[in-house]
């Protein structure tokens, strides 16, 4: 049995078809559990393949929708998101100026989170970016500023407008920065990227001739002379005025994963604060550049990307790479947008990926 390939790989040999091949009855089971709770067939899905149902896609809709009700599928729905955001456990647990029990309260938030807006509430973008609410204990709401009366060692949904919402949790930031340095232009690329699906290629060289950095300044002042319009070094901003405003504007997340509204940086063993600068420009997002005032509130970043036609698209792209490890039908990702938008609910739109006929064929 270990040697057989079926022990290591999911099975797709199906039946030939004329233009390519179907699955079988056992293999859209599997497909259909895996794609959904990341683990094997259950015995309703065997029963399903053995009364040869599953060639139905109302029937393997039905399912998907069963499946997705499981705690299995919310543990797998974050997987997703945390490839998505690049969050790495060991960096967040690792990380030296976050405490231990701090670091385990953020990855719970996360944990408990995303199933809450997409599984639990039906949420679509808008709730996916601003639920309004976010997951802490005592431990994490001190840590965040966030009232504590009432709270205990365990996880309690609370109301909040700054925490919560998939770029405005401290498990992200605190994961993608260093003690004294946000990354900002790091995290800005990955939610430019992945996000919003804009590839922003391959980095060109760096010429540091004619660099005119200050060595005294802001985050925002330093790489707005570095990688700014009027930099020396013209040619990074063909890329960075599509990332440096979203890099400020998320800049109010320390290494921390606090909110914060100013920075202390530290230049030759002295302390220099300023104040956050965080209104810029999302510059090509739905064919427009759209003016943002910061990360939350109505013009806030959060705001822009939950309203956005592009930011949808390109999640029912994500979530068909996840599940699938490609897109070779581009009209697939068509059809999962139309579903969002009939029913902005962002579980339909990823239980409707068992209805494409692409789900069972393969060529």
């Amino acid at each position: 049995m270990t040697l057989s390939p079926k022990f290591l790989y999911l099975s797709e040999l199906g039946t030939g078809n004329g233009d390519g091949w179907q699955l079988s009855q056992y293999e859209i089971a599997a497909v259909l559990a895996y794609t959904y709770t990341g683990t094997a067939p259950d015995s309703t899905l065997i029963d399903l393949a053995e009364e040869e149902a599953l060639s139905d896609p109302n029937v393997r809709y039905a399912q998907a929708k069963r499946l997705l009700n499981t705690p299995a599928a919310s543990e797998y729905l974050n997987q997703f998101f945390i490839s998505l955001l690049q969050i790495l456990p060991e960096r967040l647990s690792d990380k030296g100026t976050l405490p231990e029990n701090i670091a385990a309260a953020m990855w719970d938030e996360l944990r408990l989170l995303m199933p809450e807006i997409i599984l639990k509430d039906k949420g679509g973008l808008r709730e996916l970016y601003s639920p309004g609410y976010t997951f802490v204990n005592k431990a994490l709401a001190v840590h965040y500023g966030i009232e504590a009366s009432g709270l205990d060692d365990g996880m309690s949904k609370v109301g909040s407008q700054i925490y919560g919402g998939l770029i405005n949790m401290g498990a992200f930031y605190a994961t993608v920065s260093e003690e004294n340095n946000t990354h900002p232009i790091f995290r800005a690329r990955i939610l430019r990227e992945n996000l919003l699906c804009y590839d922003l290629g391959t980095p060109i060289d760096f010429n540091s001739e004619g660099l005119r950095a200050p060595k005294i300044a802001s985050t925002r002042e330093f790489w707005t002379a570095v990688n700014g319009p009027d930099a020396a070094n013209g040619d990074c901003w063909g890329c960075h005025k599509y990332m440096n405003d979203i890099g400020f504007a998320v800049d109010v997340f320390g290494d921390d994963g606090k909110h914060r509204e100013e920075e202390t940086r530290l230049i030759d063993g002295q302390e220099y604060v300023y104040t956050l600068l965080t209104d810029g420009m999302l510059n090509s997002i739905d064919g427009k550049n759209i003016p943002i005032t910061g990360l939350t509130g109505g013009s806030g970043l959060a705001a822009a990307y939950g309203n956005s036609n592009q930011a949808a698209f390109c999640l029912g792209e994500q979530y068909l790479k996840f599940t699938r490890g490609g897109v070779k039908n581009r009209e697939d990702i068509v059809y999962l947008k139309a579903v969002y938008d009939r029913s902005e609910q962002i579980v339909e739109m990823f239980a409707a990926q068992a209805r494409l006929p692409s789900f069972i064929n393969r060529n």
